[in-house]
């Protein structure tokens, strides 16, 4: 089964926290035990932080059986009206109505995709913080060199 991103990060953050964990755990390492416990809990607060983004953040959804019903109603009721069309006029303006339905259905395609691709720009704008984060994290590593 495919995973979210969400979980995907979740998964990788508090592997993270495990990870520092044992890392803490080493003798040769205990000189620096308060760093992997700040890292530790950071990374658990990141996978927390980003559990909720699937509450948080709801992706649209795109009711495919809806456009279908709603394409099978407008086939189907404009062959009726076009074989009832006193003349080539009236048939050309139901079939132009039609077209002008398919039209406004496909507006709310698009829409649906604008609404994702916000969706999709808010995830990222999540995932860019935790990335900053991490840069700062990197930093405190770094420092850390400083006592040894």
């Amino acid at each position: 089964m495919k995973t979210s991103v969400f979980q995907y990060i979740v998964d990788i953050e508090y592997d993270l926290a495990d990870f520092y964990r044992r890392l803490r755990s080493l003798s040769h390492m205990t000189g620096s035990a308060e760093l992997f416990d700040f890292m530790c809990e950071h990374s658990q607060g990141h996978g927390k932080t980003v559990e909720s983004l699937e509450n948080k953040l709801k992706r649209p959804k795109l009711d495919q059986a809806f456009f279908s019903h709603v394409h099978g109603q407008i086939k189907e009721s404009l062959f009726e009206e076009v074989i009832a069309a006193e003349d080539m006029t009236e048939a050309l303006q139901k079939i132009s109505k039609a077209e002008e339905l398919a039209g406004k259905m496909y507006q709310l395609i698009a829409k649906h995709y604008r609404d994702l691709s916000q969706y999709y720009l808010e995830v990222s704008k999540e995932i860019t913080q935790i990335a900053e984060e991490e840069f700062i994290h990197r930093d405190m590593v770094l420092r850390e060199n400083r006592k040894y």
